[in-house]
């Protein structure tokens, strides 16, 4: 809406402020926050609730909460008249935090009430026991409705008597907290009522007690908590209480509503909700919120696909409705166009919700019927008229139903088999033995079979039925493959490709996550692995989901490169360049965290991660990885020397960064590693200091270990050290040497580990590596040269020269 209107409104307000009661019944309140806030961002709730209480000094508590309350929210309400529709989720926040505003004085009301009168209660570690408000709904997610009711769940912590002359048990002095907290909002006087106060959300329902322990709530979710509790509670928001004493509970739910892979099993559960979605539909067609394609719709669709990754992915934990539009966006759960759709429609009901409740301050969900009314909601969201404004709303809900179907569509698993097919699919299923698992994943399992006999040849539906095998200990995923119908076509795709494909699916199912769509191959630079990190891992994470999650960021991107691989997208060689760009940042988020673990133990010690260097042999040095590839490594100190409580700490540092590599976990290991190239191998220290390593390698080591400097490279260091080992690297190649000897040692060594019998490869790679060691004295371009192909013209190249040469 333009200025222009804006002013025009508010200077003839008598043109449309009858048809709108409740705020004609508050205007002169909302003239003068006009004038003290003109606009909605300048709004300061403390300040005015503060002025409002020293003006209204002879008003009692009933009064003031209430007074507050309707007069504020018409005056947000009108200012958001003003506003464009993207600028509705500011306001709904704003009323919610009107909401938790109030809340949070019945609640100091209530609490100084009981403490006055009964004293205060205790919780198990003798401090003052505290009782915690969760909002779920509307109000949970900071986008309450104008007129809407708040569904509140009150728990508590304290144990044992109040400490009071009058004393009550802690259960009973909670119970009359809650009560006199629900007298404050819920009581209908002359100023109306603060809120209408739902609890039936909390254990139990109506039949359960008005106020439970942390521990009686958590124990309800574990044995007695539904489905639909699940999607009541992702919504759930601490208002009120000690944040600290919340805080593992609020881990308790969320383990309660998220589960730790890929919930796809909540879509049985979820077609029941849908259904009774359908039938709300037919019965308020009119309804935004209930009606086709409303309010309701769009966050079950929402929610749904919340609870179903939310596990896996943090991100999409969180209790708001509309960043869930921008994030499922950005995990590839929507279409950009469905997306656009959702987040648009969305706010475009909400705000004719509330211009629809704001009226009479009612809980509505009907447009007006008053023909003048309609004229204004006309002019108040920039269309026309009213017939246009009905077209587009239901053009939009339209588009929502149809996202709606899209989403939730029942796979069609009828198929025409021939009598062969049907004979081959039998077979399968006689070696699947599915009369040991229950009726409906053997169902899923024979629907699954049918539809991959109808697509492809036998050999590869004979690789997928071995995946399905594996999968019938996790239904879920049949379920998935079933539902999804792109991922089960890209699956068996795969499986055309390479036999990887079907070990490593059958060993991570969590990786079918990856193939609802192909994504083109982006290079895994520093900042993008660090973005993807980012969004996969949680602060709050221990240890071992620390560990967890970085082996499932391994396995996902390493997957992923596999399929750029075998779709020819990428050569051989970004291929392993890419994988040592993976290794590289995995390597330095594990040294980083295992420096932070020690550290705890060792808080006298001051050395940091600057301080250490990593030097890189083999694959990893030469970004030569595949799949399979260990890390060959040295760890140096950059000091001169190492004092005996530094030398505990290193030692304890390289055990844990040992131990986040190898460690066997649900998603493997990250990186099996050898540390037999530091100085005197296995008899020398897990870590040398920079002297000591340079002393070695010019004066005791072998020629092998020489040779081994060849395919080395510093890969955790700062540019300095990095530079440092460059140079030194160039001094030991360069050295002379003899010929003959270089070829005798290594050969010896050769023979000693057998290699020359079982891999010619290692064989052909020692005589690359004696090459250089020959030639890098005379020819010291060598010596910056990693890629092997390329040493290998080049030392091709020097062998010819001299053979040309006379004489």
């Amino acid at each position: 809406m333009s200025p222009e209107v804006r002013a025009t409104m508010l200077n003839k307000p008598q043109a449309w402020l009858p048809l709108l009661p409740f705020i004609e019944s508050h205007w002169p309140v909302v003239k003068g926050l006009l004038e003290r806030f003109p606009a909605l961002r300048d709004y300061d709730l403390n300040v005015d609730w503060q002025q409002f209480v020293k003006e209204q000094p002879h008003l009692d508590n009933f009064a003031k909460l209430r007074q507050f309350r309707q007069s504020r929210l018409a005056f947000m309400a009108l200012q958001d008249f003003f506003l464009p529709l993207s600028k509705h989720i500011t306001t709904m926040s704003m009323v919610s935090q009107l909401a938790d505003f109030l809340l949070h004085q019945a609640w100091q009301m209530a609490q100084t009430s009981l403490v006055e009168r009964y004293g205060k209660v205790s919780n198990q570690k003798g401090e003052l026991a505290s009782m915690q408000v969760f909002a779920l709904g509307k109000l949970g997610t900071c986008e309450l409705n104008y007129s809407s009711d708040i569904d509140l769940v009150f728990v508590h912590d304290g144990v044992g008597v109040s400490s009071g002359e009058k004393s009550l048990d802690a259960e009973s002095w909670f119970i009359r907290f809650g009560k006199k907290i629900i007298q404050l909002l819920d009581t209908f006087t002359i100023d109306g009522r603060v809120y209408r106060v739902d609890m039936r959300l909390r254990p139990f329902g109506s039949a359960g007690p008005l106020v439970c322990s942390q521990n009686a709530l958590i124990q309800y979710l574990i044995s007695e908590g539904r489905d639909w509790e699940r999607f009541a509670w992702m919504r759930a928001r601490l208002v009120c209480g000690n944040e600290d004493a919340a805080q593992s509970l609020v881990t308790e739910v969320n383990a309660f509503i998220y589960r730790r892979h890929l919930d796809y099993k909540v879509f049985d559960a979820l077609a029941k909700i849908k259904n009774d979605i359908a039938l709300e539909h037919q019965v308020h067609q009119d309804d935004l919120k209930l009606g086709w394609g409303g309010i309701r719709t769009i966050e079950f669709i929402v929610q749904s696909l919340q609870v179903v990754f939310g596990g896996r992915i943090k991100s999409l934990q969180g209790v708001s409705i509309y960043p869930q539009f921008s994030l499922l966006l950005a995990h590839k759960k929507f279409k950009p166009e469905q997306a656009i759709t959702l987040e648009r429609t969305w706010l475009w009901l909400r705000k004719l919700e509330n211009m629809a409740q704001i009226v009479n301050d009612q809980d509505t969900h009907q447009l007006p019927s008053d023909p003048q009314l309609q004229k204004l909601f006309a002019q108040l969201t920039d269309t026309k008229d009213w017939l246009k404004l009905t077209q587009q709303l239901k053009r939009l809900r339209d588009d929502i139903g149809q996202i709606f179907t899209e989403i939730f569509s029942q796979p069609e698993t009828e198929n025409q088999l021939t009598a062969d097919q049907q004979l081959f699919i039998q077979h399968l299923l006689d070696d699947l033995n599915l009369s040991k698992v229950p009726r409906d994943t053997s169902h899923k399992a024979k629907q699954l079979l049918e539809v991959t006999a109808s697509q492809v040849n036998q050999q590869v539906c004979r690789d997928f039925a071995d995946i399905v095998k594996v999968l019938l200990k996790r239904p879920n995923y049949l379920l998935m493959l079933l539902k999804e119908q792109n991922v089960h076509r890209n699956v068996l795709l795969l499986l055309v490709d390479n036999p990887y494909y079907k070990s490593i699916l059958s060993q991570y199912p969590v990786l079918f996550e990856q193939l609802f769509e192909y994504q083109p191959f982006v290079e895994l630079n520093v900042e993008r692995l660090q973005s993807q990190w980012h969004m996969l891992s949680s602060k709050e994470s221990d240890t071992e989901q620390w560990m967890e999650q970085l082996r499932y960021f391994k396995l996902v991107n390493q997957f992923n490169l596999m399929r750029f691989y075998t779709a020819a997208d990428i050569s051989e060689k970004q291929f392993s360049e890419q994988l040592v760009s993976l290794a590289e940042f995995i390597f330095r988020q594990v040294v980083e965290f295992s420096f932070s673990e020690v550290r705890l133990k060792f808080p006298m010690v001051v050395l940091k991660p600057a301080d250490l260097m990593v030097i890189a042999y083999g694959s990893m040095a030469v970004r030569a990885m595949k799949m399979t590839s260990d890390l060959d490594l040295v760890f140096v100190l950059d000091h001169q020397q190492i004092v005996a409580d530094d030398r505990v700490f290193l030692h304890r540092l390289i055990k844990r960064i040992m131990h986040h590599l190898t460690s066997h976990m649900y998603h493997g290991l990250l990186y099996e590693i050898d540390l037999q190239l530091r100085p005197n191998g296995n008899s020398g220290p897990l870590i040398t200091t920079r002297e000591e390593f340079e002393h070695y390698q010019q004066t005791e080591a072998w020629t092998w270990e020489h040779a081994a400097i060849v395919k080395s490279r510093l890969v955790f260091g700062t540019k300095r050290q990095k530079t440092w080992y460059q140079q030194f690297r160039k001094k030991v190649l360069g050295q002379k040497r003899d010929a003959v000897k270089v070829d005798e040692d290594l050969q010896e060594m050769v023979e000693k580990l057998a290699l020359a019998r079982k891999n010619k490869a290692h064989e052909e790679d020692f005589q690359l590596l004696g090459d250089v060691l020959k030639y890098t004295a005379d020819y010291p371009r060598l010596a910056d040269v990693y890629d092997l192909c390329e040493l290998k013209v080049l030392i091709n190249g020097i062998k010819k020269a001299w053979l040309n040469e006379p004489g």
